[in-house]
């Protein structure tokens, strides 16, 4: 819509609420938007979520995937469109087909973009000189589930020899697999590398640590062919000999570490020692034998019953042979010329290659190698390949159709704002309305971070809503903030429900989930003063009542405690004044307690009275002063000062207030990066909330239907009260 009249050679901004947005309406506005200055659009960034746009155009949008957009990526992809496609009305249409006629095929790129159009055509049985979106992502999802998608991976059924086939998922299981355009997991060429890499570096190693019959003794097999089983049994008892070695320095250090080295007195309390298995633990958990200042292990009888037969398979296979004597322990020194014998070969063990094809044998991998499964599924890629081209051209033909179809609305909702203001129509950050409390509140954004947002977006200066939208699928479940631009304040509470009406039209439920206080109205803003002073007089009249009440059951609990007492004290004053038998009239020694009462009755009544009459004759004397006119206009112009001096200071702070509600900072706290500031107008109030009208042409019957059915339940109950009686 124009809403002046422009020619081509004109850049027209237009005001909305004080607020000057670029027209963006004819591809001529793109190129001025590439001129014009950061300063000069409304928004410079702002992020990916809660946009309703195309997750693909979004993407392409957003080129180093950070998931924000910067008013230099707009810029980056408004140029890569004009310059594939003739400027032409159909952008402005938000259209998802792409004429031919519009594609610029003297641009090399647009040239192949073309070509690949009317294949997608051709290859749908189509005829008409456009492509649509529709069509590009049917021949999309076709090509990914071919055998040749363009991606260079190859999945284990597509492998026609069988035996291949088992090879490739051989691989896929070891390392992963790669990601096919299918979803499936395939091959690719980087995977064979590794498997070849890494199948070869098994094989190496283990040939370096095989012992050939007839071969000279090594640095890895210094012992021949007896050198690996020696070298199990050295690593087998590795840590825990030097453990021992190291509990007899200790030992040698202070003595009395022996008390702390083995089974504990705690532990052998705790123990059941009629539990073999349980003592059977306790010997494994405890040295290899009592350390020494001699530090001597024993490798026979005196070690530990637990490792002994491990010692005696040690002593006679390893520490003799290497030692070449008939030990039956060993010293430190000894221990590490046993260790030291079997470097070489200990650093051939620690090199073994940490790969998962290790577990295939080396045999096994000798035979992958020796086949042609390599080479097979290297000629599959190949073929793959062949087609990557294609299949870019199409990605880029869809991303081709995005932005004719979408970068003039996205414009329009980046660089400048008309739709947020425009009642028929909506920006891409909207979400719905929400109808609540008889009214409907048009602006709606999605929140990511509800306690971020309400910080931030409490300096708007807004009243503001946040709401729980739910519905039947998980989609459907998110938050949102709506402005309260009209209506009051106190019609609003914490978990209050309506209704969410989206921009697709589905309703969904809502609740209220956080209120962020601000005043809504002018108006709302007048009457606070004297709410509050309302509600302080309130309160302070609350609590003087409550004061006095308490005051007053407390006096009357006294007043009877005494009352209580008195009597009972007369009453035992007159048992014992009573003559014997014969003095009958009992009632006459009870006077002096009645008279006592009555005397305290007629003393608080008297006091009483006295108060209301100090209160009769204040009240009686301020009445003939305030006869006097000059006292009375003195004391009216006092009043009427008073309240027009607050209503102005109201009225100005009001005015502030209302004046410097900003819808921008909404937006920033959702994370755009606005421009100045967005003025919450009144004209703006109006567009963001409205009351609901009755249908048109609805009839209203004004009387109160509640008046009658209120006289019928009266003669129905004194209907029942006369059957009663009679």
């Amino acid at each position: 819509m124009t809403w002046f009249k422009r020619d081509n050679q004109t850049s027209v901004f237009t005001n909305y609420g004080g607020h000057f947005h670029l027209q963006i309406e004819e591809p001529d506005d793109l190129q001025r938007l590439l001129e014009l200055e950061d300063g000069r659009w409304l928004t410079t960034s702002c992020p990916t979520f809660g946009l309703n746009a195309d997750a693909a155009f979004l993407r392409h949008l957003d080129p180093d995937q950070n998931g924000r957009i910067l008013s230099e990526d707009v810029r980056g992809a408004i140029r890569w469109m004009c310059e594939r496609l003739k400027p032409d009305p159909s952008w402005a249409e938000a259209s998802d087909s792409l004429p031919f006629r519009v594609i610029n095929a003297d641009h090399p790129h647009a040239a192949e973009l073309l070509e690949a159009a009317r294949l997608v055509q051709t290859s749908l049985g189509g005829s008409e000189e456009a492509v649509t979106l529709g069509q590009i992502r049917t021949f999309q999802k076709t090509v990914s589930e071919a055998a040749c998608n363009g991606d260079g991976v190859i999945p284990a059924d597509v492998v026609q020899t069988p035996e291949a086939a088992e090879f490739a998922r051989t691989l896929i299981q070891c390392f992963g697999g790669a990601d096919d355009a299918s979803g499936k997991k395939g091959v690719n060429d980087p995977l064979l590398d590794k498997f070849v890499t890494e199948a070869s570096s098994c094989i190496s190693w283990h040939e370096q640590g095989i012992w050939h019959d007839g071969q000279d003794a090594s640095a890895i097999h210094p012992f021949g062919a007896k050198s690996a089983a020696m070298y199990a049994r050295v690593e087998a008892l590795r840590s825990r000999i030097d453990q021992f070695f190291s509990q007899c320095a200790l030992v040698r250090y202070d003595a009395r570490a022996a008390m702390h080295i083995g089974v504990q007195d705690d532990e052998l309390k705790a123990l059941d020692c009629s539990d073999s298995a349980a003592i059977r633990e306790a010997l494994a958990r405890a040295p290899l034998a009592s350390p020494t200042a001699e530090g001597s292990l024993p490798l026979g009888r005196e070690a530990n019953e637990a490792h002994r037969s491990q010692l005696l398979s040690f002593r006679d296979v390893v520490a003799r042979v290497v030692l070449e004597a008939d030990v039956d322990s060993i010293s430190e020194s000894q221990w590490q010329a046993i260790t030291s014998a079997f470097d070489a070969h200990h650093a051939w063990a620690q090199a073994a290659p940490k790969s998962p094809l290790a577990e295939l044998g080396v045999a096994a991998l000798r035979d992958l190698l020796s086949t042609e499964y390599v080479s097979e599924i290297r000629a599959l890629i190949d073929q793959d390949l062949a087609v990557q081209k294609q299949v870019k051209q199409i990605a880029e033909l869809e991303k081709l159709v995005l932005f004719h179809q979408g970068i003039m609305t996205f414009v329009n909702n980046f660089a400048s704002l008309p739709h947020l203001f425009n009642p028929e129509s909506r920006a891409l950050f909207e979400m719905g309305t929400l109808i609540l409390w008889g009214r409907a509140y048009t602006f709606s954004i999605r929140v990511q971070n509800r306690a971020q947002h309400a910080k931030l977006a409490a300096n708007s200066g807004i009243h503001l809503l946040y709401l729980q939208i739910s519905g039947v699928t998980a989609a459907d479940a998110f938050e949102v903030a709506v402005p309260v631009t009209r209506g009051r304040a106190a019609q609003f509470y914490v978990g209050q429900r309506g209704v969410f009406r989206t921009v697709e039209n589905r309703e969904l439920d809502a609740q209220v989930v956080q209120i962020v206080e601000n005043p809504i109205s002018f108006w709302e803003l007048m009457k606070q003063p004297f709410r509050r002073a309302g509600t302080l007089l309130s309160d302070r009249v609350e609590q003087i009542t409550s004061s006095m009440q308490k005051e007053a059951e407390t006096s009357i609990i006294k007043a009877g405690d005494t009352l209580q007492k008195d009597l009972q004290t007369d009453l035992r004053d007159a048992q014992k004044a009573a003559p014997p038998p014969a003095a009958t009239p009992a009632p006459a020694a009870a006077a002096p307690a009645k008279s006592g009462s009555a005397r305290d009755l007629m003393i608080g009544t008297g006091f009483f009275m006295a108060g209301v009459g100090t209160a009769v004759k204040f009240l009686s004397e301020t009445a003939d002063k305030l006869k006097n006119p000059d006292t009375l206009l003195m004391l009216l112009q006092l009043v009427v000062a008073f309240i027009v001096i607050v209503g102005a200071l109201t009225a100005l702070n009001a005015f502030r207030k209302i004046r410097n509600r900003d819808l921008g900072v909404l937006l920033q706290a959702a994370g755009w990066a606005i421009n100045g500031r967005m003025p919450l107008t009144r004209q703006l109030a109006r567009i963001f909330s409205y009351k609901v009208r009755l249908p048109e042409g609805a009839k209203l019957y004004e009387l109160d239907q509640l008046i009658p059915l209120a006289r019928l339940a009266r003669d129905k109950e004194g209907k029942g009260k006369r059957e009663k009686g009679a």
